[in-house]
C-alpha cells in the first residue's frame, strides 16, 4: 500500500486539530526541522511543529494533512 502515515486528529470537542505523521524511521528531529523550514517558514509560532519522542511522531498544529502528504510524496517518501 502506497499510503503515507499522515493523520488529522481532532481533540477537545473539535476545538483542537492536529496533523500527525507516524511510523517515522530515522532522524525525527531532522524531519521536523525540514517541515518547519519548507512548509511553515512564515510562521512565528515556536511550537507549531514538534516531535513526540515517546512514539517518534511529528505533530503539527492545524489541519495540514493534504499539504504534508503532497510534500512527503514530492520528497520521495
Amino acid at each position: 500500500m502506497k499510503e503515507l502515515p499522515v493523520y488529522v486528529d481532532v481533540k477537545n470537542g473539535r476545538t483542537r486539530v492536529l496533523t500527525e505523521i507516524s511510523r517515522v524511521e530515522g532522524d525525527v528531529e531532522e524531519l521536523c526541522n525540514d517541515i518547519r523550514k519548507e512548509l511553515f517558514y512564515e510562521s512565528q509560532e515556536k511550537n507549531l511543529v514538534r516531535v513526540n519522542h515517546t512514539n517518534n511522531h511529528v505533530i503539527i498544529k492545524g489541519r495540514h494533512g493534504f499539504m504534508v502528504k503532497e510534500w512527503l510524496a514530492k520528497k520521495g517518501f
